[in-house]
């Protein structure tokens, strides 16, 4: 992890020296520099749930308030609208603590890397193999066996639960928990009912990109700072599905909802993709994530499949949510505090089972 010696602003320059030892005598070698960009989520109090969103989290069955979270310490009761009280060990993370999340969704040039830096088997079973669909451009090169893609800061879709937790595992990240997620997008501040990422209950579509998707692409549709992944798009490539990672910061947006940005400046947590989390039921007694969720270690399973202590690895539909997206169809699903896909998740649930072109995700540490 690098940072900035002190706050500020801007570009930072300096030299990193990487020491690799135990190297053979004889043979070639593949060395990259692949680095993610991360937000610093300090430690403090924040409230979960805004009393008004489906299935918001809530203090109690019987009080519908949002609730306080002031400490890591096991919580005895938090519910969610229409659900019975549940409790939390002291070990799955609540948010209070410090933690850092990915600044973006992962993007197809992520995960390019990540598919290009582990076994041939393990990168056939992570790779989604659906290139050319809902602006998903990820393919595979058969004759010099690499995988590759023409729109690198574009969010990847079509990933599986199975697939972001082995992203994670290789990147030495986590799954993040809905309550780190909530955390992350308000901040400290107390919950506006109905609320998206970037502070407000009002949006504007993003619908018409300028010229080509180079990476500098943005929106022409006056005051946009929301994707619908549902909606076509004109210009660009045009189709339903996402766009570029943190495309709403431009240099002439010069507020949280001109930006799409998160109280900490984080990108797209109401818009894009839908990203998965662990739901508030994993943190039960009995459940893996409740005995604590450590950083991957770089490593993965002989059939590419992550291999950390405590973390969900089969998709379920119960320790398992998806957050933060905003359809043409149904707005309201990128609200903070909405948890519509509730109990709906992979192969176990009734709602996007498998690999869906509205599902990425992003991960923390």
């Amino acid at each position: 992890m690098l940072r900035r010696t002190s706050t500020g602003f801007g570009t930072v320059s300096g030299t990193v020296t990487l020491r690799v030892t135990n190297l053979p005598a004889t043979g070639s070698y593949d060395v990259r520099v692949i680095g993610i960009e991360m937000v610093f989520i300090p430690q403090g109090n924040f409230y979960a749930g805004d009393a008004t969103s489906t299935y918001s989290i809530r203090t109690s069955n019987a009080d519908n308030s949002p609730i306080q979270i002031t400490s890591e310490a096991a919580l005895t009761t938090i519910s969610y609208l229409t659900g019975g009280n549940i409790s939390l060990t002291a070990n799955f993370r609540k948010g209070y603590a410090p933690f850092y999340i990915m600044k973006y969704e992962i993007s197809h040039g992520q995960y390019v890397d990540f598919l290009n830096t582990i076994g041939q088997t393990q990168a056939t079973n992570r790779f989604p193999g659906v290139g050319g669909t809902n602006r998903n451009r990820l393919y595979f090169n058969a004759v010099t066996t690499d995988y590759y893609t023409d729109r690198p800061d574009r969010a990847v879709n079509y990933l599986s639960w199975e697939d972001m937790v082995a992203y994670l595992d290789w990147a030495a990240l986590r799954p993040l928990t809905e309550l780190e997620y909530e955390k992350a997008c308000r901040g400290p501040l107390s919950p506006v009912p109905n609320e998206y990422a970037w502070g407000t209950t009002t949006y504007t579509y993003g619908t018409v990109l300028t010229a080509s998707e180079d990476g500098t692409e943005t929106f022409t549709d006056p005051g946009a700072n929301a994707r619908a992944i549902d909606q076509g798009l004109t210009g660009g490539d045009g189709g339903a599905g996402p766009v570029r990672v943190g495309i709403f910061a431009t240099p002439s947006t010069n507020t949280r909802a001109a930006a799409g940005a998160s109280y900490w400046g984080v990108m797209n947590l109401s818009d894009n993709v839908f990203e998965y989390y662990y739901d508030i039921r994993a943190g039960q007694a009995g459940r893996s994530p409740a005995n604590g969720i450590p950083w991957g270690d770089g490593a993965l399973d002989a059939t590419g499949a992550a291999n950390q202590p405590n973390w969900v690895i089969a998709c379920n539909a119960v320790d398992i949510i998806l957050r933060g997206v905003m359809t043409a169809a149904d707005p309201s699903a990128g609200r903070v505090s909405n948890r519509v896909a509730v109990g709906r998740v992979c192969n176990g649930g009734n709602f996007y089972p498998g690999r869906y072109y509205t599902n990425g995700g992003r991960g923390g540490r």
